[in-house]
């Protein structure tokens, strides 16, 4: 933990308030990836008894975003924190509150670590308000990381919550082509509108970032080494605010980004009241510990065992997988074995969200590509066909004919992963387990 002088005292009292803090709550809290025993130790956290907002306290207000971001709109009552959503006429209102402590290099604290808050939205907003939970560095030309835990704007699919990794400067990573990105996202499968509060937590290391859910991992960035280059020091951030389309109502708001919603019926009407509120019960940083166990697989050919399959080194959506020689060292060759029941698995390239995918139908010489992984995508689902020891053979999921992984003739360097309805050794793949954490 690096602190300056100046932010002592006020460091000290995150300490010594996290300490009691974790006692507190460990008997009902999601745990820490890995656990509480596995090394972890709580540097920053509020459990919001008081709204402690100013000068060398914890939080301060967005100073800049008048009049859409209001300090009446904010308020602590029963160890809850409270954003309201208000509409004063067409003017959209809500309230930014961001921590003064910041993370990082240079910074009060480390960056890496596990950021974790209990929140809930009051009541099912339809896309009429913005609430966020985020860690960002301020900068509006997008020069800083930016993470967001848990946002839900009109512009969230299906009206569900999403975790995102905003690449710095919004540019591309890796090699140029149609299918580089700026940002990694994902909507939440469920919905969480269940009046309950629920933990959103970001695990955050020099290889990784993965979105917790009550303490489960459910999504992973495909580009952490963007985020670990960062060397810009971040804050936390709670902010929520009416969700408006400019002209629509008599809404203008140039701050924001404008709600895709055209019809004023799925908008904040001028003066409505009732909105949904952002409700924070705590949050908490820890540090200094280690993720959950996570075992990760290398596939290697068995009829040229000098070669495995290689996602690339960069996690390229529609990157087809190929054979590049056999390192259990190189990231790009690990994988994440995932039991999707019934005898079938999925294979996700370590520290991304990206699985090995089979494409639609099947057919002789279909590519076999990196794609983001699907609970239900049965094209990322793989029958173990075991051939004796640790050889197998990878049948997918299509109940009317036969495709296998295979890897073509002997092996070289970038040969190709394709399907293959013929059983030949070229489909037959040693599958060994290793043991690591995170990823």
């Amino acid at each position: 933990m690096k602190v300056s002088k100046l932010k002592f005292g006020r460091a000290v009292k995150s300490l010594l308030t996290a300490s009691l803090f974790t006692v507190s709550t460990m008997s009902f809290a999601a745990a820490p990836p890995g656990g509480w025993n596995n090394g972890w130790r709580v540097v920053y956290a509020d459990n919001f008894d008081t709204l402690d907002i100013g000068e060398n306290k914890r939080w301060k207000f967005r100073g800049n975003a008048a009049p859409h971001f209001r300090p009446d709109n904010v308020s602590v009552q029963n160890g809850v924190l409270t954003i309201r959503n208000v509409m004063h006429g067409a003017v959209n209102t809500g309230g930014w509150i961001e921590s003064n402590e910041t993370f990082g290099n240079n910074a009060d604290f480390d960056k890496y670590g596990y950021y974790e808050a209990r929140l809930r939205i009051t009541g099912d907003p339809k896309g009429k308000i913005w609430p966020t939970w985020w860690i960002w560095g301020g900068n509006s030309q997008g020069e800083t990381t930016e993470i967001d835990i848990m946002e839900l704007s009109g512009t969230s699919p299906f009206g569900l919550p999403t975790s995102s990794h905003h690449y710095r400067g919004k540019t591309p990573i890796g090699p140029k082509s149609s299918s580089d990105t700026y940002e990694d996202w994902r909507a939440h499968e469920r919905n969480p509108f269940d009046g309950k509060f629920h933990d959103w937590g970001v695990l955050w290391t020099p290889d990784e970032i993965s979105y917790y859910f009550d303490g489960k991992k459910y999504y992973t960035s495909n580009q952490p080494q963007d985020a670990a280059a960062e060397t810009r020091p971040l804050r936390l951030i709670f902010s929520s605010s009416p969700h408006v389309r400019d002209g629509i109502n008599g809404a203008s708001n140039p701050s924001q980004a404008d709600n895709p919603q055209k019809d004023p019926k799925l908008l904040p009407q001028i003066g409505e009241t009732g909105l949904p509120s952002l409700q924070i019960e705590y949050v908490r940083v820890f540090q200094g510990g280690t993720a959950e166990p996570q075992p990760f697989v290398t596939l290697t050919k068995s009829n040229a065992p000098n070669y495995s399959i290689d996602g690339g080194n960069f996690a390229q959506l529609n990157t087809q997988a190929k054979l590049w020689f056999d390192n259990p060292n190189q990231k790009n060759q690990q994988w994440v074995e995932i039991d999707r029941g019934n005898g079938f698995f999925s294979y996700r390239k370590r520290f991304t969200s990206l699985c090995l995918d089979g494409g639609h139908q099947g057919a002789r010489g279909q590519a076999v590509n990196l794609f983001y992984c699907g609970t239900d995508n049965k094209n990322q689902q793989w029958e173990k066909i075991s051939l004796g020891g640790d050889k197998y053979r990878l049948r997918k999921n299509i109940p009317w004919a036969d495709f296998y992984l295979d890897g073509g003739n002997g092996g070289a360097p970038g040969q190709g992963m394709k399907l293959w309805d013929a059983t030949h050794p070229n489909q037959e793949w040693t599958i060994v387990s290793r043991p690591a954490n995170g990823g």
